[in-house]
């Protein structure tokens, strides 16, 4: 018996292959792989060889079962064939094939989906901020509604101007313009308008929203502000009911623009007769310097403004005058960009064109020049107007104004140039009473100053 024991443990088997099938199939090997097995066990002693299979016949069934199942549970399993060996490699590596693949596509399905599915950054808010929605309570028919108003009030102007052609000969020619009627008079209606559209006319003549036409009569003009005063007379009305249902248009606050409101100007481009167009307030001030004159604050706008338009209305959202359309800066660059005078700057103006069909423009008597940045900065003062020579006799020398002084500041409007000084000039009035600001040598300065009349050149 411990012969048998030790010939399993050797490995080897009798050659004549006469295993009972018992034995084999507790080694849980199969026939195929024993045969294989036999062919690689080499018999030294055909004696012994004999002499085992004698015995192992001898065997009770029962003994060769429980010593088989001992060897299972007390001797390692024997080591298996070269070809299972690699078989188990190779599955390995197809487990691990599908694994790592399973893995990465999962990865790349998982990231996908987190990406389409998470949300976009957000930076993190402030406690105190509060997200509210803008609410634009307009009116469907807003513009409508106001252009039914007001437009009967603008009017189309027609004058008539003698040229000079190439040759010297006289011509007869046309402009056109657009007006704004402001004020009613007993008989008379007032209209606004620009300089430049009635400069050099001969006759004038005004057209309605409905087709009435008639004469008008020049008041005054200002030539420095480009504006201009009409009048109507209830007698130049064929029919008198004409005269009675013309309204005029009420006067806003341009200082109390926006930009980004609406802004509605309402003209005659081309001499089309009334047009509307639409757009914003770009910017509430802007200085601008036109035809050699100094410069002038004026409302800027995207509402188209074509030629025929200067003149007219420029109305805010409640159909009110913040502006009278002047002048349209065209550029190959840019989109047309618009001009108004703001109504605040005009009703000086305008009053004195009615009182006195001129305007008595003040001074104050000094000569100057921009004193630029970089001298600014080496003198130690705020950019400013520097003064030349202060006039003998003039508002200025009374308030104490001296040569070398630098005004910074004209009646709480910051100056930084002469012509930004003279374009706040423009809109004040003879015995006005202003604050001038500055600096002398390193002192501020403050002066109390009333603004006399120009006198002619």
């Amino acid at each position: 018996m411990d012969e048998k024991k030790e010939r399993g443990r050797d490995g080897n088997i009798p050659e004549n292959g006469e295993t009972d099938d018992q034995e084999v199939k507790s080694f849980d090997v199969e026939t195929e792989d024993a045969e294989e097995v036999d062919h690689d066990v080499q018999v030294t002693d055909p004696e012994q060889s004999d002499e085992a299979s004698d015995e192992i016949e001898n065997i009770d069934e029962d003994s060769v079962h429980e010593e088989t199942f001992s060897w299972e549970e007390l001797e390692p399993e024997p080591k298996k064939p070269k070809r299972k060996g690699l078989r188990g490699i190779a599955l390995f590596l197809v487990f691990v094939l599908i694994f790592s693949t399973g893995y990465g596509l999962g990865s790349g399905i998982a990231g996908l989906r987190a990406s389409r599915t998470s949300a976009p950054y957000e930076a993190p808010k402030s406690e105190a901020e509060t997200v509210t929605p803008v609410v634009v309570n307009r009116a469907p028919n807003l513009i409508v509604d106001i252009v039914d108003r007001v437009g009967p009030s603008i009017v189309a102007i027609q004058t008539e101007v003698v040229g000079i052609d190439a040759f010297g000969n006289a011509q007869l020619g046309q402009s056109a313009g657009s007006g704004v009627v402001f004020d009613r008079r007993n008989d008379e209606l007032l209209l606004l308008t620009n300089q430049h559209v009635i400069e050099g006319a001969r006759a004038i003549q005004v057209t309605f929203e409905d087709g009435v036409t008639v004469p008008a009569e020049l008041i005054g003009a200002d030539p420095e502000t480009d504006l201009a005063v009409l009048k109507l007379s209830r007698d130049d009305f064929k029919d008198p009911a004409d005269f009675e249902r013309v309204k005029t248009v009420p006067f806003g606050n341009s200082s109390e623009v926006r930009s980004g409101e609406i802004a509605i100007a309402i003209g005659n481009p081309l001499g089309l007769g009334n047009s509307v167009t639409q757009g914003i307030i770009s910017s509430e001030q802007r200085e601008i310097s036109t035809n050699g004159r100094s410069s002038v604050s004026l409302i800027q706008t995207d509402a188209a403004i074509n030629p025929g338009n200067s003149g007219g209305a420029l109305l805010n959202d409640r159909g009110e005058l913040i502006g009278i359309n002047t002048i349209k800066i065209a550029d190959e660059k840019v989109e047309g960009i618009g001009f108004a005078i703001p109504i605040n700057h005009a009703i000086p103006i305008l009053e004195q064109l009615v009182e006195n069909g001129e305007v008595a423009r003040p001074y104050i008597g000094i000569i100057g020049e921009a004193l630029g940045a970089e001298r600014a900065e080496s003198w130690g003062v705020p950019e400013g107007v520097l003064l030349v020579r202060v006039l003998m006799g003039t508002p200025a020398r009374e308030a104490g104004l001296k040569a070398g002084d630098i005004i910074t500041e004209f009646d709480g409007k910051r100056i930084t140039t002469m012509e930004a000084l003279l374009g706040q000039l423009y809109f004040k009035k003879v015995g006005e009473v202003v604050t001038v600001k500055g600096y002398r040598d390193d002192t501020e300065i403050s002066v109390t100053l009333k603004l006399a009349q120009r006198a002619e050149e």
